[in-house]
């Protein structure tokens, strides 16, 4: 909550915060050879929970309202097995599977993570 206080009084009066987060739990782990599993994300979506705790009472105290949501994939590509797994491997609150590991770097690159992700516009209240 102390970040948002902070972010509200760094906005000008009619400044606008886009807030982007992945949202789901399993993002999918393709190859050109396909589906490879899932990374492990709960750990994450508790995170997530928590900001938007956050969020809420930064909305009941008027800090910002929601102009704007949405939700939608994206798809972070990758070249190699080694880049896909160091890159996972240093997201917050990821669990990189053993079996996933394995069959990615059995697999055909290049490879793709698919994420669902949650964007918001906010405006400075």
């Amino acid at each position: 909550m102390h970040a948002l206080r902070l972010l509200h009084e760094s906005l000008a009066d009619d400044g606008l915060l886009l807030d982007t987060q992945p949202v789901g739990p399993s993002p999918l782990v393709s190859g050109s050879d396909g589906s490879h599993g899932e990374l492990d994300m709960r750990a994450w979506v508790e995170t997530i929970a928590s900001v938007d705790q956050g969020f809420e009472i930064a909305l009941t105290d008027g800090l910002f309202r929601i102009e704007h949501e949405e939700h939608f994939v994206t798809h972070d590509a990758f070249e190699t097995a080694e880049e896909l797994l160091q890159t996972a491997s240093d997201w917050r609150d990821t669990e990189i599977p053993a079996g996933l590991a394995e069959r990615v770097r059995a697999g055909s690159p290049p490879f793709t993570v698919r994420q669902n992700v949650r964007l918001r516009l906010l405006i400075r209240a």
